[in-house]
């Protein structure tokens, strides 16, 4: 692989991370740390996942995920109970404590890509976004095997070049 095109990669995760705060021991000035952050995600978007789903969804090391678990139900942000169906396993489940912590990280997080891009016109804020997806989709394909198609609404100047190609053909 071309070498320039892996430290554009390189420059732009760079700027990103340093961009968005990444970098800080504690995320968005918390108590918690980004993996700790997405793990109190993952939890409130539903209530039946046990850590083996959370190890596969976000690609932690177990025992470091057991350790971050334990955290939070020492705060009280957590519980778990066995499925119904497999005692074994335990279901994870924010607390209404651990709902009020996330939903305060993501009111955070979310004044923060507002200021962010707040001195943007809409057109530069839909670029980026589909920028974003661009990449994401790119990304996701590969990593699938498979073919990347990106499709999209027509924008100005998409009609007339259609309709010089029907004419060339």
């Amino acid at each position: 692989m071309n070498s320039n095109f892996i430290e554009k990669i390189r420059s732009y995760n760079r700027f990103y991370t340093l961009t968005i705060g990444l970098i800080s021991k504690k995320f968005l000035d918390s108590n918690y740390s980004l993996v700790q952050a997405r793990i109190l995600f993952e939890l409130s978007k539903t209530s039946n996942i046990c850590a083996k789903d959370l190890v596969n969804r976000i690609g932690l090391d177990p025992a470091y995920l057991s350790k971050i678990l334990k955290k939070f139900e020492k705060e009280g942000l957590l519980t778990k109970r066995s499925f119904s169906n497999d005692s074994r396993k335990l279901k994870l489940s924010l607390t209404q404590e651990g709902q009020n912590v996330y939903s305060s990280l993501r009111e955070v997080s979310n004044k923060q890509i507002s200021f962010l891009i707040e001195n943007l016109s809409n057109e530069q804020k839909r670029i980026l976004v589909d920028s974003m997806e661009t990449i994401e989709k790119i990304l996701i394909c590969q990593n699938k095997n498979s073919n990347f198609y990106l499709i999209r609404s027509h924008r100005p100047g998409d009609i007339p070049l259609c309709q010089d190609r029907c004419r060339l053909n």
